[in-house]
C-alpha cells in the first residue's frame, strides 16, 4: 500500500492562531480556507510512496534533524501564490534563511543517497498556505499584507495527507527534534 508523505515544519499553536486570525481578514475570498490545525510549511514533498520506504525516510530524517541546530523562521507578507499571473494560493511568505537552506539540502542529498525520490520541480520557498482558490478557479482580488511573524523551529515532522473531498487531511508519522533538544 502507498501513502501520501511529505516532511514539514509545524508552527506553534500560538502561530496558526495568527495566521488563523489573518484568514478571518479575507473571508469574502471565494477560497477553501486551510484549518488552523493543518497550517504547515512544507520542507520537502515525498508524494505517494511504499509504505516499506517509511521506515527509511524516518532513519533519515532522524540523521538529518540531529545535525541542524534549532532556527527562527520568519513570516513577512501574505500574498497570492503560486505566481501571481495565476493565482490559485493565498501564502504566508518569508524568506528561507541559512540553517532553513542547509536543512532542506541535506534532506534532499541523503534521500537521494537512499533512492527515495521527491518532488524537485519547485525551489525551495518560505510559504504556508491560508486557502485555496475554490472549482480551479484563479483568484482575482491582489493581496499583499505585510506581516511580521517569527517563530522558532525546533522539530521537523513526517506528514501524511490523505486527500479528501472537503479539502487534506493531514497527520504526523513521527516526530524528530533538532540537534540539542
Amino acid at each position: 500500500m502507498k501513502r501520501r508523505i511529505f516532511i514539514a515544519i509545524i508552527p506553534p499553536e500560538k502561530i496558526q492562531k495568527q495566521l488563523s486570525d489573518y484568514q478571518k481578514k479575507f473571508r469574502h475570498l471565494n477560497v477553501r480556507w486551510t484549518k488552523q490545525k493543518n497550517l504547515h510549511f512544507t520542507l520537502l514533498f515525498i508524494g505517494w510512496i511504499e509504505e516499506e520506504k517509511i521506515e527509511i525516510i524516518k532513519r533519515t530524517v532522524k540523521e538529518v534533524s540531529q545535525r541542524i541546530n534549532p532556527f527562527v523562521l520568519e513570516l513577512k507578507e501574505i500574498t497570492l501564490g503560486p505566481d501571481l499571473t495565476h493565482p490559485k494560493m493565498i501564502w504566508a511568505v518569508g524568506k528561507p534563511n541559512e540553517q532553513l537552506i542547509r536543512l532542506s539540502k541535506q534532506l534532499k542529498e541523503k534521500l537521494s543517497q537512499e533512492k527515495i525520490s521527491f518532488d524537485q520541480r519547485h525551489p525551495l520557498k518560505v510559504h504556508l498556505t491560508l486557502g485555496r482558490a475554490k472549482r480551479r478557479q484563479y483568484l482575482k482580488e491582489k493581496i499583499k499584507q505585510r506581516i511580521n511573524i517569527a517563530f522558532s523551529v525546533r522539530e521537523i515532522k513526517i506528514m501524511e495527507s490523505q486527500l479528501k473531498r472537503e479539502g487534506a487531511d493531514y497527520s504526523v508519522l513521527e516526530s524528530f527534534p533538532l540537534k540539542g533538544q
